[in-house]
């Protein structure tokens, strides 16, 4: 089971639903699911158990793209190649290509800038959901949980 299985899955297509557990592992507490409609780039975080809505987030079109690709691969971290090609006209063999040569050459800040940039205005609007990509140096990023309540607006990473 992958993190967009949903235990209230609707297959009408215009929403996907994001749990974010598996096995012993879960992001969310429990009935609470990420539902994103990537028309709009609207999030919400549902209380299934309560029915009701605890947060909405709103994500422009290349941060939906974005979110949605770590929803999706949770509990997986997500490499740079995979998230820049969302966001870049560039062939993905190109970006692999350029990538790779940036880790060897130890150029990567400028290569991954852009996706860098969507991913920190991105922070309050996941903060809000309860949620960080953490970046994974020279990989990627992966989705955390956002614990501690004082960061909510998303502008620092939790502590370990």
């Amino acid at each position: 089971m992958d993190s967009s299985d949903s235990k209230a899955r609707r297959d009408n297509g215009a929403y996907k639903y994001y749990p974010l557990d598996v096995s012993t592992i879960a992001l969310l507490p429990d009935e609470h699911e990420v539902v994103i409609n990537p028309k709009n780039g609207l999030a919400l975080l549902v209380d299934w158990g309560m029915r009701e809505i605890r947060a909405d987030s709103q994500f422009e079109r290349e941060a939906c793209r974005i979110v949605m690709q770590l929803l999706h691969d949770w509990p997986s971290f997500v490499r740079y190649e995979k998230l820049v090609a969302l966001i870049s006209d560039e062939p993905p063999a190109g970006i692999v290509e350029r990538i790779e040569a940036a880790r060897f050459t130890d150029t990567l800040e400028p290569v991954i800038a852009p996706l860098v940039a969507i991913l920190d205005k991105s922070k309050p609007a996941l903060a809000r959901l309860g949620l960080l990509a953490y970046p994974m140096p020279e990989q990627g990023y992966l989705l955390t949980s956002l614990r501690d309540p004082s960061q909510q607006d998303g502008t620092e990473p939790p502590q370990a």
